[in-house]
């Protein structure tokens, strides 16, 4: 009997080591798989200047921005350049995103230095490839800068061309929304198709509103139609979407006009107007903070797990 109880005890006891190295998955550098697996999961971005913004010369010397005596190097970010503040592994994040960009010129624009080389999608796909573990790609656009099928002036403010890309019926105002809808919509699922191409995982990401409010006091949305197409494509599309606009809507309008200036950002240029679409580094942060909220909210859990 005491034979078979010492063996009843060592299985026990080998039983347990056993199910303890599986549970946690322990290897001989003292990670488990989860966390190895984490480790190098990267998170790739393409947007426009919300996303990822930087001071130039044109700013400064041509515009004359100041942003403060909080920020005398008048530092300007986006969301993107913020979020990994919040990462487990920050060096995982490759945030390619490029102000002044929409989401036809990122694919077609080599990005100038000024703004960054490689902060284009010629960039991204190679860093993309470069890439032999699975991944993200956040995917926001839907700015002002979404402009193909707006009139184009000239300085006597005569129209130029009336779709700025030549198409569109310009009596047909109609006509012309929904082809600036189908652009849009083909521009980005260009992108999702790439990114299941190179096996990484797309995720849309409605548009950041601008800080702006009405007289009364109320929020604006400055967006107009953009984000209820993001919204449509990620259905259509199957994707996981983080709606940031109805996220910084909501957040925004807990601040009053002076707070958002000091928590987001007051950069002033020399014609006295102040931006409220760009974000000085804390107020990146904050919003970075909301994209982290958004992603733990998805069902799927596996973005949320690579943050803090």
């Amino acid at each position: 009997m005491g034979i078979y109880k010492g063996l009843s005890l060592k299985s026990n006891l080998y039983g347990s080591v056993i199910a303890i190295l599986l549970l946690t998955g322990c290897t001989d550098t003292g990670k488990s798989s989860n966390e190895k697996a984490i480790d190098k999961q990267k998170i790739f971005i393409i947007g426009d200047s919300t996303v990822h913004s930087r001071t130039t010369e044109y700013l400064l010397k041509q515009k004359g921005m100041s942003c403060g005596k909080d920020n005398p190097n008048n530092l300007l970010s986006g969301w993107g350049d913020g979020l990994s503040s919040y990462m487990k592994y920050p060096q995982n994040l490759s945030n390619q995103a490029r102000q002044g960009s929409n989401s036809l010129s990122f694919k077609t624009e080599i990005s100038p230095e000024r703004y960054g080389i490689g902060h284009d999608w010629q960039g991204t796909v190679s860093k993309m490839r470069q890439n032999i573990n699975s991944g993200f790609l956040l995917i926001q656009f839907g700015s002002k800068n979404e402009n193909g099928h707006t009139p184009k002036f000239d300085k006597d403010n005569n129209i130029i061309d009336y779709n700025h890309d030549g198409h569109g019926d310009k009596k047909d105002n109609q006509a012309r929304i929904t082809l600036r809808k189908s652009r849009f919509k083909e521009n980005i699922r260009f992108y999702i198709n790439q990114a299941r191409e190179l096996s990484i995982t797309p995720i849309l990401i409605t548009v950041a509103e601008a800080r702006v409010k009405d007289e009364d006091g109320n929020h604006r949305n400055t967006r107009g139609a953009f984000p209820s197409y993001m919204i449509e494509l990620a259905k259509e599309e199957k994707v996981e979407l983080l709606d940031l606009h109805s996220k910084t809507l909501k957040e925004f309008s807990k601040y009053s006009d002076k707070e958002l200036l000091k928590n987001f950002g007051d950069c002033t240029f020399s014609n006295g107007y102040i931006d409220r679409t760009h974000y000085e580094p804390q107020g990146a942060k904050r919003v970075a903070g909301y994209v982290k909220e958004l992603a733990c909210e998805m069902n799927n859990p596996l973005l949320c797990n690579l943050f803090k």
